[in-house]
């Protein structure tokens, strides 16, 4: 699992995507607390 703030997940989406495509959850966090997460489709 990685976790990324907001302004790093904005500047380089299409890395974090890549790497959700490849089964990774990605933790999205803004000032260091967690907001969402975002994880492959079709998985709960």
């Amino acid at each position: 699992m990685t976790s990324a703030a907001v302004a790093k997940l904005k500047a380089s989406l299409s890395e974090y995507l890549a790497r959700v495509k490849a089964g990774e959850e990605v933790i999205v966090t803004e000032r260091g607390k967690p907001i969402a997460k975002i994880v492959p489709f079709g998985r709960d």
